[in-house]
């Protein structure tokens, strides 16, 4: 009963509990994701845990992250085209190309364990109502992984986006250039935003060197 309570409270009452538990770390790690981590934190300081949940709770409701119907099943199976959808096609983007599967680090878990890969394994065949299962090989022949090869290209990540390790750390040529941009709050597509004037010194520096050489590289 307590669970289904807790549940209501997410508004995600259609879910299952490994799947809610899923749902609420991902709630957390989108902020993290898009830049916004100083913001939740200074949002759910309290003396107590009881407080910091009320305060984790406003602080979503405010975001309009409350919300568990896109995670059910009944959801991610409508085969109906919506353009203001993309769930299934994420879906099938990671099941079968990417993978992105964000398990528990065990040493120090910052999810239920009980989120590994079989969850996702099995996620995916229910989405999609048959086996599904992506080919690492596949794609990193199709994409070159790590191995990339493609000239003239700067990567950019930002110290904070979990997808710089889908990204290049070193290049492997000499037209190839790779920039961690390490400030508070730098993550995804960080470098794209409308530059501030109070955006940090790594960024600020960052964005210099790519327009230098994407005007080295047009001749401009």
């Amino acid at each position: 009963e307590t669970r289904n309570q807790i549940k209501k409270m997410f508004k995600a009452p259609g879910l299952g509990d490994v799947q809610f538990l899923s749902y609420i770390a991902d709630m957390v790690s989108e902020f993290v994701q898009y830049g916004k981590r100083t913001n939740l934190c200074d949002a759910i300081k309290a003396d107590d845990f009881k407080g910091a949940f009320q305060k984790f709770l406003e602080f979503m409701d405010k975001n309009d992250q409350l919300d568990g119907s896109s995670d059910e099943l009944s959801y991610v199976q409508d085969q109906k085209v919506d353009t203001t959808k993309g769930a299934r096609q994420w879906y099938w983007q990671i099941c079968t190309q990417l993978g992105y599967f964000q398990t528990a680090y065990k040493p120090s878990p910052e999810r239920s364990t009980l989120i590994d890969i079989e969850f996702y394994r099995q996620q995916c065949a229910d989405v999609f109502e048959q086996p599904v299962w992506l080919d690492q090989d596949m794609t990193n022949t199709m994409l070159e992984g790590a191995h990339n090869q493609g000239t003239k290209i700067v990567f950019n990540n930002g110290v904070e986006d979990p997808f710089q390790w889908a990204s290049l750390h070193k290049p492997n040529n000499d037209q190839q250039v790779t920039t961690v941009i390490d400030c508070e709050d730098c993550a995804h597509c960080v470098d794209l935003d409308y530059p501030k004037s109070t955006d940090s010194p790594a960024l600020k520096a960052a964005r210099r060197q790519t327009l230098r050489l994407m005007a080295k590289w047009l001749d401009l």
